[in-house]
């Protein structure tokens, strides 16, 4: 195996571990880890379009990463009880 195989195998764990993730700031944070793997392991291995691709990707991770971060909690409306065929608007008329 050579010096450079570590790196690839690293940086493939963490794509294999985005896809496992719930939560979209986990997944952008190893998103983010395994472009920088990726990086590294094209450039060690001079395998340009993996080096070019991940240092593309990067920053779109990172922006997406801020957002998520910082984008306000969206607000909480109360949502109104489901009726079906009319059986709510049937049982308040039944108790006026």
């Amino acid at each position: 195996m050579t010096p450079v195989a570590p790196v690839g195998y690293l940086a493939s764990g963490l794509v294999f571990a985005t896809f496992c993730t719930k939560h979209m700031v986990q997944l952008r944070t190893l998103a983010i880890a395994s472009n920088i793997a990726f990086i590294g392991y094209g450039y060690l291995g001079k395998l340009w379009p993996i080096l070019i691709l991940h240092a593309a990707m990067l920053p779109l991770n990172t922006h997406r990463l801020r957002q998520e971060i910082w984008q306000p909690a969206p607000a909480t409306t109360a949502r109104r009880p489901r009726r079906i065929n009319g059986s709510a608007d049937r049982r308040q008329q039944d108790v006026a």
